[in-house]
């Protein structure tokens, strides 16, 4: 595989794939990879899938070679006067997240706060699954969220460590002990019909207190974390030590932890940036939503729904029930805001946080 096919590869499974599983393609594996990455993430991250976002979103970083005329389902309207019960949804785990209290000194994060730890030599900032997971099964357990821990096994304190923030400064923020903070990674326990891999769970033998860094808002933030050592791993699985409020009694989480699964497809496609189409956050009431649509679809909704702290933006793209090239391009739609953005934090329906640009 070519330097440029390789980095086409990189991008199409970062659309499948938590932020930091940063999986490095080599071309014999190209394939199974990518066949893995849609059916990891149809099965773990809570985070909406539809077919419609597999043409808007990924057909872009598909090598030539593959792509081609596939069959497309077609994605049902999306009615903008239907947006505000999914949106209060994603507003209402945002307050449980504790992404709030963390913003109040200045960190907002934008990745998964599970993270592996064992740092890719040839490309630093990266994670390769192979120096960390000894077999397939592990890695489906890790994305999956079926770990195991006794709460005996070593005290439970919380307390209070520093951040290193993006421009440098530090802060003291409240944090959870360790059995907290598995709790809030631990996302499911196998079925009891499980068979075969999906009984695998991965069982934390020790914990030690450390830093990892973070994708934030702005760069990248240091940050403590509970480094778990796994049984049968090679390197150890951390987890962002961060309280969710100054309690010390929950753990910080994601938005799309809270998330419940969705299969309609709806509101699906990922909004990559938004722009303030007229002024600045202080007047600005027109959004323009970017994102990546197909060359076939047929309608492209927009859809935005306000609370004084968040603002959840959407888009819904409906195609054609034909076959079509497999082919994305670049797409947006505008939305208009009650108030100014502000200081509000815009989140998509998977309440990851969106980048604001003018």
């Amino acid at each position: 595989m070519t330097d440029s096919q390789d980095r086409q590869a990189e991008r199409l499974l970062e659309a499948f794939r938590p932020q930091v599983v940063a999986e490095q393609v080599r071309g014999p594996e190209f394939a199974t990879l990518t066949q893995r990455a849609v059916r990891r993430k149809r099965q773990r991250t809570q985070r909406l899938v539809a077919v419609a976002a597999v043409i808007g979103v990924v057909a872009l970083g598909v090598p030539a070679a593959v792509r081609g005329w596939l069959p497309v389902l077609v994605n049902p309207a999306g009615d903008p006067a239907d947006f505000p019960a999914d949106a209060q949804v994603v507003a209402d785990a945002y307050t449980r997240s504790g992404l709030a209290f963390v913003r109040s000194y200045g960190l907002v994060p934008v990745q998964e706060l599970t993270t592996l730890t064992a740092e890719s030599t040839e490309k630093p900032g990266s994670f390769n699954v192979e120096d960390t997971f000894v077999t397939e099964a592990q890695y489906q357990a890790f994305l999956a969220g079926r770990f195991a821990m006794d709460p005996a096994l070593v005290p439970d304190e919380g307390g209070a460590e520093q951040v290193t923030l993006p421009d440098g400064s530090t802060v003291e923020a409240p944090t959870v002990g360790p059995y907290t903070a598995f709790e809030a990674m631990q996302q499911s326990e196998p079925a009891p019909d499980c068979q075969g891999d999906q009984c695998v769970v991965l069982t934390i033998t020790q914990a030690a207190v450390g830093t990892v860094p973070i994708a934030v808002e702005g760069g990248t933030a240091e940050v403590p974390a509970w480094l778990f050592t796994i049984d049968g791993l090679k390197a150890p699985i951390a987890r962002v030590a961060l309280a969710a409020d100054g309690s010390l009694t929950q753990g910080l989480k994601t938005v799309a932890e809270l998330l419940p699964e969705r299969t309609d497809g709806l509101w699906s496609t990922r909004v990559e940036r938004i722009e303030l189409a007229d002024g600045d956050a202080t007047t600005a009431r027109t959004l323009t939503l970017h994102f990546t649509g197909g060359v076939c679809d047929e309608d492209r909704v927009g859809a935005v729904f306000e609370t004084p702290q968040l603002i959840v933006v959407g888009v819904n793209i409906s195609s054609r029930g034909e076959s079509c090239v497999l082919l994305g391009e670049a797409a947006s739609v505008q939305v208009l805001l009650l108030d100014p953005l502000a200081r509000r934090v815009v989140v998509g329906v998977d309440g990851v946080p969106i980048s604001a640009g003018s």
